[in-house]
């Protein structure tokens, strides 16, 4: 049987006074979601009339920036900004082994987090290690980040910033010419994708 054909546009409504969210999907499995203030893109796929759009991540969980300090002498110490956000770790020294050794930065789900949180170590690391979930879980497949330090730096200023829950991968049953999201009985109708206009030049800027 023929795949259903589902390039279109599609029109949402959230409820929310500042508009809902308008879906372009595209033949070349690309699809885009404009919304207030942005817009998410990605690639989508279907099996068993199920629709499953990845939206395209972030490039870096984890950013950290360091300068010499003589003060620390052959110490150091990291300044860590969001890392309560969620279950973060931190390993100092080579990657080594195939599963370094990490720290939590926080307690899991802090209630109070102290301001500025910093860290102090006996020694300036060869490299810095970041994850933010227990290395070697295969369900959740997050990456280990890793910081060289070849400057031998020793004062450290560490960011992380979480994932956005509007770009997690999400899904939507496919049904004639209408796809359904979540607990949604109406569904959504396929319109023409436009060949002119402002959707048209926003959609191929994408």
């Amino acid at each position: 049987m023929a795949q259903t054909n589902i390039a279109g546009v599609y029109k949402r409504s959230t409820g929310n006074p500042e508009g809902g969210n308008t879906f372009f999907i595209f033949d070349n499995h690309k699809f885009a979601v404009a919304f207030f203030g942005g817009v998410i893109v990605g690639t989508w796929m279907v099996e068993n009339n199920t629709i499953y759009f990845t939206p395209n991540v972030k490039e870096h969980s984890f950013y950290i920036y360091g300068r010499h300090n003589k003060d620390l002498k052959d110490s150091s110490k990291i300044y860590f900004q969001g890392f309560n956000e969620e279950k973060t770790f931190v390993g100092l020294g080579k990657k080594q082994a195939e599963k370094p050794l990490l720290t939590s930065v926080f307690n899991d789900n802090p209630n109070c987090v102290p301001y500025p949180s910093v860290a102090k170590f006996g020694e300036i690391p060869a490299q810095i290690l970041f994850t933010d979930l227990p290395y070697g879980n295969e369900e959740a497949k997050r990456a280990m980040y890793t910081f060289d330090n070849s400057e031998k730096y020793n004062d450290f200023v560490a960011y992380y910033v979480k994932d956005d829950l509007e770009r997690r991968p999400f899904d939507a049953k496919l049904k004639g010419d209408k796809i359904y999201f979540g607990y949604d009985e109406s569904g959504t109708t396929k319109y023409p994708l436009p060949t002119k206009g402002e959707d048209f030049e926003f959609i191929k800027k994408l």
